[in-house]
């Protein structure tokens, strides 16, 4: 054979096995997105059939038990499932509730390459996959639709949404946003640095944030928020509020209840707060704007501390200062022992309610 014909044929034989080696890749890649597509919902059946013979093996005892009780038993398919727990490097994680008989799980391509949903006993939970690497710049996103059960969610980066749920939720990210929607439910959130978004809330919240803009309005229930450094917005709170702002501005608009803040160098706000309002500063200044049925209680090293009287006046106040200054309505006296100053009267007005209580080290107290 010629060398020219040699070369034609090797060739030839190159290219078909090239062919074949493509076809078997499609193949492949063909099988590997089937499973990856069905994956969730292979896998939820799964853990729904699961609970469904949990349910299967308890309800007989169940219906003894009413037979002998004379009363029903009315089992659900997620009746033992007790927790979802999400641990996971980098996602979008959307949770929403629904009144559907079992959890349903989708993960996206990209979430479901590094991530596997595993199913232990009464606990669901979502990791990532032995040996993976978080190589694919892609966006994760997982998806949760369920009847509300007790929720537990761990991210370096990414974004939390939960929205109706009814059982307590503990959502932890270091860096992105966490937002909480119409829920009635005790929640814990922690972020270290992006945005925390509370809206149309009942039940307790608790928030530990270094440097996120916190963001909570309508809220039922007491709130506990530790804010480091980041910016602090409540509305239309009714509970007790325990707040703790480092630095940066904390603004408290048209709440009720009762509220004890530690404030080191930021600026507190406190606007139409009808209620009970007490707590100490080092550094930083605090406004309140009061209501009738306010009542103030402020301790202050330096921060000087300003109170708007309402309109109505009729206000008890008791002020006293040691370095610092007190500026009132001129028809007051206040009194001057050397360094210090103090003031005790009520002021001009129908009305007889509300009280103001003030000690500075060196801030001015400013009643207006």
């Amino acid at each position: 054979m010629s060398e020219r014909k040699q070369q034609f044929f090797d060739k030839k034989q190159f290219l078909k096995i090239s062919a074949k080696v493509v076809v078997l890749l499609v193949g492949l890649m063909t099988y590997q997105q089937v499973i990856a597509a069905s994956y969730d919902i292979s896998l939820t059946e799964k853990a729904a059939e699961k609970n469904i013979e949990k349910v299967s093996e308890k309800t007989e005892d169940k219906k003894a038990s009413a037979e002998k009780n004379k009363s029903p038993s009315v089992p659900s398919a997620l009746e033992y499932v007790e927790k979802l727990m999400i641990t996971v490097p980098e996602a979008q994680v959307i949770i929403n509730h629904k009144a559907i008989p079992k959890m349903r799980i989708v993960l996206n391509d990209a979430a479901e390459i590094e991530y596997q949903v595993f199913q232990d006993s009464e606990h669901v939970s979502i990791r990532p996959r032995e040996g993976s690497f978080a190589t694919d710049t892609k966006k994760k996103v997982i998806e949760i639709q369920s009847p509300s059960v007790a929720v537990e969610v761990h991210l370096v980066n990414g974004d939390v949404q939960i929205n109706d749920w009814l059982q307590e939720a503990l959502i932890h990210v270091q860096k992105g946003q966490i937002v909480a929607n119409r829920s009635k439910a005790d929640f814990v959130l922690h972020s270290l640095g992006g945005e925390i978004l509370v809206n149309q809330h009942i039940g307790k919240i608790e928030i530990d944030s270094f440097r996120s803009v916190v963001n909570v309005k309508e809220l039922s229930g007491d709130l506990k928020l530790d804010s480091f450094m980041g910016d602090s917005s409540l509305e239309s709170v009714k509970g007790v509020l325990n707040v703790s702002q480092g630095q940066g501005t904390m603004k408290i608009l048209k709440s009720s209840g009762a509220m004890q803040f530690d404030l080191s160098k930021g600026v507190l706000n406190v606007v139409q707060f009808a209620g009970r309002v007490e707590g100490v500063s080092q550094e930083g200044p605090v406004n309140v704007n009061m209501t009738q049925e306010t009542e103030v209680s402020i301790r202050s090293q330096s921060g000087k501390v300003t109170v708007h009287t309402p309109s109505e006046g009729g206000v008890f106040l008791n002020l006293a200062t040691q370095e610092g200054d007190i500026y009132a309505p001129q028809y007051l006296k206040v009194n001057r022992e050397g360094s210090q100053k103090s003031l005790r009267a009520r002021m001009k007005g129908e009305a007889q309610k509300g009280s103001i209580f003030v000690r500075t080290n060196e801030g001015g107290i400013f009643v207006r």
